[in-house]
């Protein structure tokens, strides 16, 4: 028996203890900024988090009068909150469920006179679906400006650019749960010089080091959550907490997993907002980087595997993944999206069996706004209340790959779906 915990959240011991050392030493070198400069693109620049990159560059395009954001209510709350809080005029739009980009890509190439902006968010798109989307944006006209959102994708690639640095801008995040874990942390490509010139002024002027008591807090949270992924607390986490989870979502178990079901919606910018990055990190990141592209491989390996033994269920949809020169997608979980609305008994029922899966990955977080909507956004609720994920990490291994498949196989069997 693996802990969801542990399933979706690896972080070993002796990460923890070399990040609690860097918090204890001044550390505050480039070298990492270097470093990914020259693996990524040279216009890179480092940010407190992901979101907090989206922040700046909305505000910058917005005084450039690019004050329209289109982007899927079926995101990271957070991403929202930033434009909002840049003064963006939010729209939001549906989904392409195969593909998780946006819908209807061709209405806004349309729009030629308007100055906007569309948020690209990499999510689970194959190496096919992506090369459509690219190849309708890649002749927008001046007027519109993309940001890939690559947070969960660092270090993945299309025709060998690095996804997040294909257009105008994009964010990489170097949060707990990614594939480069550093608790906080991210990275902005810019393809306007200018962008650089003002973000370092507002570096210089408006920014703070990264206190290190409020790392060190979110450092000891992690902790505490690998902890509970060891065997003497796997029965507690398990049966107490993912089981009541899975029946209903408005419950104080779910509360306590799940704090994006009921998310807060800030009155006022976030504190962290004005951080820099946490450069005393700057050596870990280093050793984690140089092991980047490995660990890609291998939870690709395990995505396909996924995909292989999947793909033939024809009650499910699957993404497609394929062997390509590059890997598109870093597969921190593998997902894929069931065509009837059965996801609680297929996660009770692997609970059973001691397979405990993820309750969701996103929200149609549209329900907790009142901005312009372009499209009803259907698209995001069935990817919401229809998609499983499965654990890529480099700690499962294919014999617990085969027990998951084998019980999903036999969930599909026993119910008649396939």
């Amino acid at each position: 028996m693996i802990s969801r915990s542990k399933l979706f959240i690896y972080n070993n011991f002796l990460e923890h203890i070399q990040l609690i050392f860097a918090c204890l030493y001044n550390n505050n070198n480039k070298n990492f900024l270097n470093k990914i400069k020259n693996q990524i693109n040279n216009n890179i620049l480092l940010t407190a988090q992901a979101r907090v990159g989206i922040f700046y560059i909305s505000k910058f395009l917005i005084s450039k009068d690019y004050r329209k954001f289109y982007i899927s209510p079926y995101t990271n709350i957070e991403v929202i909150e930033a434009i909002k809080f840049s003064g963006g005029k939010i729209e939001f739009i549906d989904l392409d469920y195969e593909s998780g980009y946006p819908k209807n890509i061709d209405n806004l190439i349309l729009k030629k006179n308007e100055k906007r902006c569309l948020i690209l968010t990499h999510l689970y798109s194959d190496h096919k679906n992506f090369k459509e989307v690219f190849d309708k944006l890649k002749n927008r006209d001046e007027n519109f400006k993309i940001i890939e959102d690559a947070a969960i994708t660092f270090g993945s690639k299309y025709e060998k650019k690095y996804l997040g640095t294909l257009f105008d801008f994009g964010v990489f995040s170097f949060g707990k749960l990614k594939n480069l874990s550093l608790i906080f942390g991210g990275a902005i490509y810019y393809k306007d010089k200018n962008f650089e010139n003002y973000f370092e002024q507002i570096e210089k002027n408006d920014l703070v080091d990264f206190p290190k008591i409020f790392f060190f807090k979110e450092l000891l949270l992690s902790l505490i959550i690998y902890t509970t992924s060891l065997k003497i607390f796997n029965f507690f986490f398990s049966k107490f907490l993912n089981l009541p989870t899975y029946k209903s979502n408005k419950n104080f178990f779910s509360n306590i997993q799940y704090k994006s079901l009921n998310p807060v919606i800030n009155k006022s910018i976030p504190k962290n907002y004005f951080f820099k990055f946490p450069y005393f990190v700057s050596n870990f990141a280093l050793k984690k980087l140089e092991h980047i592209e490995a660990e890609i491989n291998i939870r690709y390996k395990k995505a396909k595997y996924y995909y292989d033994n999947l793909k033939d269920i024809n009650s499910i949809y699957t993404p497609m993944v394929i062997e390509t020169e590059g890997r598109y997608n870093a597969y921190i979980e593998y997902p894929f999206i069931l065509k009837e609305k059965n996801k609680r008994n297929l996660l009770i029922f692997l609970s059973k069996k001691s397979i405990f899966l993820r309750l969701h990955w996103y929200l149609n977080n549209e329900i907790f706004y009142d901005f312009k909507k372009l499209n009803l956004p259907n698209n995001c609720n069935l990817v919401q209340d229809n998609m499983i994920v499965l654990p890529c990490g480099p700690h499962i291994s294919r014999k617990y790959q085969d027990f998951i498949l084998e019980n999903i196989k036999e969930y599909f069997e026993i119910n008649k779906l396939t």
